[in-house]
């Protein structure tokens, strides 16, 4: 049966804790997100891209003020980096998402106390306002520690199951979280302020139907005898021949694309890697008014190389992979055809039929449709490649600039000895 399309509903406060198991077996009996699905995930009060659950989870943005949380003592050295950050805020915290395309959304939001430890510390209201027209309550008066005690929290909303997609969303999600009023179930000492480790929106739309294909109209008998023509098996030799000519054409297109990836992907590693020396020395080094302006420079140039490099993979991914894709399972398809003329070298004796001689022709076509999009795209992925490299420089610059003026600061604050 179709899922139906979400509309927003509340989850009660008594639920929370059985929603998080509803949730868990529904993600086990449901479609699994495609890789290819528009997503994003956001690390609240970090500076630096992480990984976790099988995410890449962006530095923090969208925030609406508020103030960096950073865990530097925790104790169980299996927390996840995601989780030794959080962005908090007294009263209130508001977070915006513009999603990448106008779809149906699930929004994820993950928790981990790392300062509180007991429950009741801290309750929070949390809602949900999509396109900036409707607010909807996802859960009120949650107790991170209350239902997860010091580990990783995770709710999703629209809840997880097996009979709904997200809820459609054509700009942007705004996530609002508030400390929770005094209550039945508040304590009045409970004064801890709303916090976020994480945000994400995924989509999880319903998907397009796929059109009936119009069959083969198939061999055509001989007029006289009514008998059909038998498959031809020299077709495996054509295809073979007209896939491999397709495949020669475009060597020095992929050879060049492969290079662009590796130039990109090495050169975005070595800007990483002093992105990370320069965080090392912002945390040690004295907090004055241009260590700050120069730090955030730097951040900001590294975050625009990181966009570039996105825009890059993307095109590489949606115009390349697919010709590699279609080349090696055309290859491979001929590989595995043994009609009865060629069963003296395979030992299998396999009768060539009409559907391998269908195949062999929607194999080529998927290669040549392929390469036609690959050749498109070279002189963009080339473009783009320049931009990585202008971005990537431009970044650097700003890091060395900033690994000066903490080296050339006098305030007594330690530096790393690496940086100097």
């Amino acid at each position: 049966m179709a899922r139906r399309t979400f509309t927003h509903r509340a989850t009660a406060i008594a639920a929370v804790a059985a929603a998080a198991v509803v949730a868990a077996a529904a993600a086990a009996s449901r479609p699994v997100a495609a890789a290819g699905d528009h997503l994003l995930y956001v690390n609240c009060g970090s500076d630096l891209i992480k990984s976790y659950d099988n995410h890449t989870w962006a530095a923090d943005a969208g925030f609406e003020g508020g103030f960096k949380w950073v865990r530097t003592g925790i104790s169980h050295t299996t927390l996840n980096p995601v989780f030794h950050t959080s962005r908090y805020n007294p009263g209130s915290l508001t977070y915006t998402l513009r999603v990448p395309a106008s779809s149906s959304y699930r929004l994820e939001l993950v928790w981990a106390e790392t300062f509180f430890t007991a429950a009741n510390n801290r309750f929070m209201d949390v809602f949900v306002r999509v396109d900036g027209v409707q607010v909807e309550t996802i859960v009120e008066a949650l107790d991170v520690y209350g239902v997860a005690a010091d580990r990783p929290y995770k709710l999703v909303y629209p809840p997880l199951d097996a009979s709904t997609y997200g809820m459609p969303v054509e700009s942007t999600v705004q996530v609002f979280l508030q400390q929770s009023p005094v209550s039945g179930v508040v304590p009045i000492e409970a004064r801890g302020d709303p916090f976020l480790s994480g945000i994400g929106v995924y989509e999880d739309a319903e998907p397009t139907p796929t059109p009936t294909p119009t069959p083969s109209p198939g061999p055509t008998p001989d007029p006289d005898t009514g008998v059909f023509p038998p498959p031809n098996p020299e077709a495996i030799n054509a295809a073979l021949e007209s896939t491999k000519a397709v495949g020669a054409a475009d060597v020095p297109v992929r050879a060049n694309a492969a290079a662009s990836r590796d130039k990109v992907t090495q050169t975005v590693a070595r800007v990483e890697e002093s992105m990370v020396a320069a965080n090392t020395a912002f945390g040690v080094a004295a907090s004055t008014e241009e260590v700050r302006a120069a730090y955030n420079a730097a951040l900001a140039a590294v975050n625009a190389m990181r966009s570039a490099a996105v825009a890059f993979d993307t095109t590489y991914s949606s115009s390349f992979t697919p010709l590699t894709t279609a080349y090696d399972n055309a290859i491979s398809f001929i590989s595995g055809l043994s009609p009865d003329v060629c069963s003296f070298i395979t030992g299998v004796v396999k009768p060539f039929g009409y559907a391998d001689e269908d195949q062999l022709a929607t194999n080529l076509s998927a290669v040549r449709e392929a390469a036609a999009a690959a050749e498109a795209a070279a002189a963009t992925l080339s473009e783009q490649e320049a931009e990585v490299m202008r971005t990537a420089a431009l970044a650097t610059a700003a890091i060395d600039n900033f690994i000066e003026v903490v080296k050339s600061d006098t305030q007594p604050s330690p530096v790393p000895r690496v940086l100097l």
